[in-house]
Order: C-alpha cells, then sequence, then structure tokens
C-alpha cells in the first residue's frame, strides 16, 4: 500500500468535504432570499454551480488515489479523459480527468 498516496487521499477527502459545505452555504433551496436582489441571488447560484464543478473533480482525484493506493479497483476506459459539467444557461466546462498511475498492471481492492 502506497502511503504517500494514502496521504493525498486523505487531503483529498477533507477537501472535498470542505467543498461540500460550501456547496451547502450557496444552495439556493436552503437560502432565505426575502430581500435579497436578483443579482445577489444568481451570485449565490454561481458560487453554487462552481462548488459542485469542484466537487466532481476532487471525487475523480479521490478515486484516482484510491486506486494509486491499492484500495480501488481502476475503472473502465471512457471513465478517464475529458469530460464536461453543466455551467448553467446551456454553457459546459471541460475537464480533463487523468488516468491513475499504477505500477505493475491494475489494482485489486
Amino acid at each position: 500500500m502506497n502511503t504517500q498516496s494514502l496521504a493525498e487521499l486523505a487531503t483529498c477527502i477533507k477537501d472535498l468535504l470542505k467543498e461540500q459545505v460550501r456547496l451547502d452555504k450557496f444552495n439556493t433551496t436552503s437560502m432565505d432570499f426575502d430581500g435579497v436582489s436578483i443579482k445577489r441571488r444568481h451570485a449565490a447560484m454561481e458560487s453554487a454551480r462552481e462548488c459542485a464543478i469542484e466537487i466532481r473533480r476532487l471525487r475523480h482525484e479521490a478515486h484516482c488515489l484510491a486506486v494509486e493506493a491499492g484500495i480501488a479497483d481502476m475503472r473502465e476506459a471512457n471513465h478517464y479523459g475529458e469530460s464536461t459539467a453543466p455551467a448553467g444557461f446551456g454553457r459546459h466546462v471541460k475537464f480533463h480527468r487523468r488516468i491513475p498511475s499504477v505500477d505493475g498492471g491494475s489494482a485489486s481492492a
């Protein structure tokens, strides 16, 4: 088991949890918008979208680190590479999903 990958995985999960708390803060269903301007509402929605994209990226990174640590299996090839996430108003943001680097073949649980 790769201890460096485990340490990086722990850090990644902490970042993921922090981002989830931020998303909950900006969640429009839980916010009280009484007396809040439209501009402020849109800013909250944009922040929520950015958090959701970052959560997606961090979840993939956590998976890669778990594979590299030897505690998860690799997924199918189409799971890695370019992906898109909705950015609102019909827009999409492209981001790269890296392939875990595993020495000696695939990792197993």
